[in-house]
């Protein structure tokens, strides 16, 4: 049995391990964004990510009405983002060596 893959999921990825398939990307990361070919516009997407989902998840999942979601969004906007991680991070595990690796990419000027 380990010899074989159970329940991967292979797919091809570029030079900085990003799907190069627009549907798996948008299903790994949530936008078709690339993170080094549009590093402001990821980035800010990235902001709005973790600045604002939480707050719509409780929206989604009927813990708070429609006018506590828009207070909370105008609060979270004069707050710093604590959690705010600028760079991207995946674990991968080499199919040869078995050896699990963590890759992170973080755009620069």
């Amino acid at each position: 049995m380990n010899d074989y893959l159970i329940y991967e999921d292979l797919y091809e990825v570029d030079e900085s391990y990003i799907p190069t398939d627009m549907e798996k990307r948008i299903e790994q990361r949530g936008t078709e964004l690339h993170p080094l070919d549009d590093p402001d516009e990821y980035e800010q997407y990235k902001m709005r990510k973790c600045r604002y989902s939480l707050i719509f998840s409780e929206f989604l999942n009927g813990k708070i009405d429609k006018q506590e979601m828009i207070k909370k969004m105008e609060q979270a906007e004069n707050k710093d983002i604590f959690d705010f991680q600028p760079f991207e991070e995946i674990h991968i595990v080499d199919l040869e060596t078995k050896k699990g690796k963590r890759v992170r990419l973080v755009a620069v000027d």
